[in-house]
């Protein structure tokens, strides 16, 4: 049970760290944007370097906030749904829903080593 304990609080400090590079990721983006807007309408030469960086925080603000989202069971739920249904009911929804991510994980996982591979 102490393994458990630990791996709960590494995946824990993950997250925060999960969290924190999303929150950094859009407060650059909205800088480099800002200098870009900056660029273009004050000294009339748009930077070359803020579209591609503007494009890449901007991936890594959602693919680390959809992970975040997974980790609470948030991320393509009806929580208004699941939270209103009877006790029985919830629990099936809720095991649905891991379901479908689990299956949607595998198919991903499978059609990933296929592209891979081929």
């Amino acid at each position: 049970m102490a393994q458990g304990g630990g791996l709960r609080g590494v995946f824990s400090a993950l997250a925060a760290l999960t969290v924190f590079i999303a929150a950094m990721a859009l407060c650059t983006l909205v800088g480099v944007l800002a200098w870009q807007v900056f660029g273009r309408y004050v000294l009339n030469s748009s930077p070359s370097w803020t579209e591609p960086v503007a494009l890449t925080l901007m991936g890594v603000a959602a693919l680390f906030g959809a992970a975040i989202a997974v980790r609470a069971e948030s991320h393509f739920a009806f929580p208004t749904l699941v939270e209103n249904a009877p006790g029985p009911v919830r629990a099936l929804l809720k095991a649905m829903g891991r379901l479908i991510a689990f299956v949607f994980g595998l198919a991903l996982a499978g059609f990933g080593g296929f592209l891979i591979v081929g």
